[in-house]
């Protein structure tokens, strides 16, 4: 009898223990599932019994921020603090409060420690970023935005809130960043259109050596788009020393921006062009167009920006031959102004076969106008059989004076 009473009164107090353990757990559960799901009403005894929960403290506090209630907020983000002291989170909106309630200097203490805390990690770089602009911390803001810029994190964000601080001067926003970052800035004004400012970084560049051929292209592009003609020649001549046209024998690949050749591949089979190796003169490079024959085409694809001086008279002078190219509307050269009305010069057109022969078209840029574009065109044909075929091939193209000019 006495061992089954022991073993009745053991499995008795089993169950009651089990029974108060599933008691604990429902309110304890019940706590778990509002953590959970952040499914929380706010009020005053949710907030006591909520009170040894972090997350929880700082959902009440951020509650109490939306309703203006400052102090209140500041109170729930200062507990929630005590009880996890690396909450960064709650700390940045315990300094936002304070910061709101004209407390700027306890803010400021705030915001040094979390700065302290957390100087190599990326995730409360912006906030705190915003935080240092709102309360004058000159020292974190340069520190967090450079930081961020750096890394390309929140470019956008970071060059506007800076360019917001300092009223649109570059000098202090390059002051701050690090050279890894500058080119992005330049990339950011240049967006902008903002030409002054983009003038001055890339002067910047210049001068500690970060203007790599890259950034190169593009700002020599943005000058171009935004007719800045001069200063982007001045630029490319700098940089790549051409003074004329650039890779006139098409011995580079080139880049296809800038003062280069832009020279697209094809159109859907109409027509190929090909920088071509062993075909140019004297067994160089030469550029290659070939037409299909299936179409009575406008071919105006390849071409070149050159930099010219107004009412300065040039001979623009090239090599070309061709392998049966049809119908009556031929290749020729086209000089137009880039930047200026007034200026539209063709050369006579290439047909049938040819071996290489030179042409020239001698140029005079009008007022205004510092830069022309060359380019190689066809026109549609008229007749029946308008459809053309044939090879043409270009090399050798130069800028030189004029005959009786002075030498250039």
């Amino acid at each position: 009898m006495r061992p089954r009473l022991s073993t009745t009164m053991i499995r008795l107090a089993l169950t009651l223990a089990l029974v108060l353990l599933a008691g604990w757990l429902v309110p304890h559960t019940w706590r778990q599932r509002r953590l959970f799901y952040r499914d929380f009403t706010y009020t005053a005894a949710e907030a006591r019994v909520l009170g040894r929960f972090p997350a929880a403290l700082q959902a009440h506090g951020m509650a109490a921020w939306s309703r203006l209630d400052l102090a209140a907020a500041a109170g729930f983000f200062r507990a929630a603090v005590a009880l996890d002291p690396l909450c960064i989170d709650a700390w940045l909106e315990l300094a936002e409060a304070e910061a709101a309630g004209g407390h700027p200097e306890a803010a400021r203490r705030v915001l040094t420690f979390t700065h302290g805390l957390t100087a190599p990690v990326m995730r409360w770089k912006w906030p705190q970023t915003l935080l240092a602009h709102e309360l004058d911390d000159e020292a974190v803001f340069r520190y967090n935005a450079d930081f961020l810029a750096s890394r390309g994190r929140k470019l956008a964000d970071v060059f506007n809130l800076a360019d917001t601080r300092y009223g649109g001067d570059p000098a202090p926003v390059l002051a701050l960043l690090s050279p890894a970052a500058r080119p992005a800035y330049l990339e950011w004004l240049m967006r902008w259109q903002r030409g002054a400012a983009a003038a001055a970084v890339w002067e910047a560049l210049e001068a500690e050596g970060g203007a790599d051929p890259s950034m190169l292209l593009k700002y020599v592009d943005y000058l171009l788009r935004t007719k800045e003609t001069a200063a982007a020649a001045a630029v490319w001549r700098r940089h790549t020393g051409s003074a004329g046209m650039t890779n006139p024998g098409f011995e580079d690949e080139g880049s296809g921006t800038g003062f280069d050749w832009r020279l697209p591949r094809e159109a859907a089979g109409q027509w190929q062009l090909r920088r071509a190796a062993g075909e140019g003169r004297g067994g160089s490079h030469g550029l290659r167009l070939s037409f299909s024959g299936r179409e009575n085409l406008t071919f105006h694809h390849a071409y070149q920006i050159v930099p010219l001086t107004p009412g300065e008279t040039v001979r623009l002078r090239w090599w070309w031959r061709a392998k049966g190219l049809t119908t009556d509307q031929g290749p020729f050269v086209e000089v137009s102004g880039y930047d200026a009305p007034g200026l539209n010069l063709r050369s006579p057109m290439l047909l049938g076969t040819s071996d290489w022969q030179a042409a020239h078209l001698d140029i005079t840029p009008p007022a205004g106008c510092r830069a022309v574009v060359v380019s190689l065109r066809r026109l549609p044909s008229r007749r029946f059989d308008c459809k053309i075929a044939g090879t043409l091939w270009v090399d050798d193209f130069a800028v030189e004076a004029a005959p009786g000019a002075p030498p250039r």
